[in-house]
């Protein structure tokens, strides 16, 4: 069983989420200056419990709905292990519940590829529908759409600031 993905869905937690420029009303008050243009990706955040549940097996866990949960993300493993990120092998579907949770429109994601061993892909948090992009390693550079890099953490860092999808109307995702 991958216990990180039944934690990520059973706490609401793992979200890439983008430093608010307001308080989040399901987390606490953080009293901390924010810089509204930079995005915070973090999985260490702490988590509520959504609902009662009576453990039925002695490998599982009773929780008490409200009950404050700090969640410690296991190890990924691999070339992007520790950036906050990345998120290893999760599921279209797992990414875009994650960017629905607690995401804001333009917040985006890391993950690998479902179809295409040795890529990566892109999950974009958008009005009315996610987006997801493929990441194309050809040799030693990684490629979306037509823009080339030579690291991820330079695509990362550059789609921090610009934007990743521009639409057929001009509607531009940051």
């Amino acid at each position: 069983m991958d216990w990180l993905n039944v934690f990520k869905d059973f706490f609401s937690i793992g979200k890439v989420k983008r430093k608010p420029s307001v308080p989040d009303s399901a987390s606490p008050a953080d009293d901390s200056f924010v810089d509204p243009g930079e995005r915070l990706y973090d999985l260490n955040m702490p988590a509520y419990v959504k609902f009662n549940y009576m453990a039925e097996r002695e490998d599982e866990l009773s929780l008490i709905k409200g009950t404050k949960c700090d969640y410690i993300r296991p190890s990924l493993t691999g070339k992007f292990a520790g950036n906050p990120w990345y998120y290893g092998k999760v599921t279209r579907h797992q990414a875009e519940m994650a960017l629905n949770e607690r995401g804001h429109e333009g917040d985006f994601l890391i993950r690998d590829s479902e179809s295409s061993p040795n890529d990566f892909s892109v999950s974009l948090k958008a009005q009315g529908k996610n987006k997801h992009f493929k990441v194309q390693l050809k040799e030693t550079v990684y490629c979306i759409g037509q823009r080339k890099f030579s690291t991820m953490e330079e695509l990362v860092e550059h789609y921090k600031k610009a934007p990743i999808f521009t639409s057929e109307q001009g509607e531009k995702l940051y």
